[in-house]
């Protein structure tokens, strides 16, 4: 990272500890044994040259609908990892990494981190080939706001899953690819009622997912 490169601040999120309790318990009940059936296979065994293979896929620790898209990443045996309001550790560990190899992230953490990771790893040579910002809105449902390869949001419905969408983004995250050259936008409203109910009275309750790959390599 250059020393003309300014970031911003990241914003420490507060959740009280019942309602981490009240995510975890929600993720713990839903079937998340079978999400390695639901997910499509590792870029490794897909045979598509095109599908992103991730490094790390970070979650937002302190959100409890990011804690259950972290959970199902687990369960699926996605390298996911958690992450707090202080970025520095990990801004270290992948200025290392980077300079090693290019490796691509994803995620689904607040604006701010995700726009934090942007701007840094644009200086490794990394570019954002997906976005998408989930919004509650007043009536219990979530909007989702896409930007990202065609091949990608054509897979869009995975949102409306009746557990959570959020394991509907990471599903959508698995099936990202690198082509970026077919990219478009995309609104969507995820109609379960209680999807929303895991943002609603949380600072910073829009969340955004999000893909940061090599901008000159294919996969």
């Amino acid at each position: 990272m250059n020393n003309r490169t300014r970031h911003p601040a990241i914003a420490p999120t507060l959740i009280d500890r019942r309602t981490l309790l009240q995510a975890g318990a929600a993720a713990a009940a839903m079937p998340l044994v079978g999400m390695a059936d639901w997910l499509p296979a590792p870029p490794s065994a897909s045979g598509s040259p095109s599908r992103i293979q991730f490094h790390s896929v970070l979650f937002e620790r302190d959100h409890p609908a990011a804690v259950i898209f972290g959970q199902a990443g687990q369960a699926a045996g996605l390298p996911v990892e958690p992450i707090g309001a202080d970025l520095t550790a990990l801004w270290r560990d992948l200025t290392l990494r980077w300079r090693q190899e290019r490796v691509a992230l994803a995620g689904l953490t607040t604006e701010a981190a995700a726009l934090y990771l942007q701007l840094f790893a644009q200086d490794a040579g990394l570019r954002l080939v997906y976005r998408a910002s989930h919004t509650p809105l007043s009536d219990g449902r979530v909007r989702h706001y896409l930007n990202g390869p065609r091949a990608t949001l054509q897979h869009a419905a995975l949102l409306d899953t009746e557990e959570h969408w959020a394991l509907g983004s990471l599903a959508l995250l698995c099936r990202c690819t690198a082509d970026v050259a077919s990219k478009a936008t995309l609104t969507r409203t995820s109609p379960s009622g209680h999807a929303a109910s895991f943002l609603q009275g949380v600072p910073q309750g829009r969340l955004v997912s999000w893909v940061l790959a090599p901008a000159a390599r294919s996969y």
